[in-house]
């Protein structure tokens, strides 16, 4: 009954790559009813386990039940971004990137330090350098800093700054950082 159901369903949701949880998914037939947080807990073990297609898919299922203004859906562009990274399909991770910027908290020091990262990837220097200058600013005390700092001077270099300037933003990261 209901019951069988949500255990099934919990199962699909923690387990996509296991024999048990792929049954419970078959049994769940074509309509499964997870929930959008169910289909968001599956994505993120798919994605560890580099399932991008199947992760990518969950993703979309998980989008398709979230209202609008719902907090989960900073979490679903971010790894939604980062599965297309993995993909090798930059392009279209950034587009994903850029609509986690509106978010907060660790969506948005994901998307400034990835995206920023995306953006020089790019050769878009400009804003890769306001977006890796904006997560060293916001997130000053994540472990990301000084991987950030590296390619801010990247992209200034990229950019055209004068190799002085880079070389100043370089060893203030020494100061700032001097383990990292």
């Amino acid at each position: 009954g209901a019951a069988l159901k949500k255990v099934r369903r919990e199962m699909a949701s923690r387990f996509p790559r296991s024999s048990v949880g792929r049954a419970a998914r078959r049994a769940l037939g074509k309509s499964p009813g997870l929930s959008p947080a169910q289909w968001l807990r599956m994505a993120k073990v798919l994605f560890r386990f580099h399932s991008h297609k199947r992760c990518l898919s969950a993703l979309g299922e998980a989008l398709k039940g979230m209202k609008e203004g719902d907090e989960r859906r900073c979490e679903v562009e971010v790894l939604w971004s980062r599965t297309l990274e993995k993909m090798k399909r930059k392009a279209e991770a950034w587009t994903h990137f850029s609509r986690a910027l509106a978010c907060q908290g660790e969506s948005l020091a994901i998307a400034t330090f990835s995206g920023g990262r995306n953006r020089l990837r790019a050769g878009a220097f400009e804003e890769a350098d306001r977006l890796l200058s904006l997560h060293i600013s916001t997130f000053p005390d994540r472990s990301t800093c000084d991987d950030a700092t590296v390619l801010l001077a990247e992209a200034r270099r990229g950019a055209g700054v004068s190799a002085a300037d880079v070389d100043g933003l370089l060893l203030d990261q020494l100061g700032r950082w001097p383990d990292g």
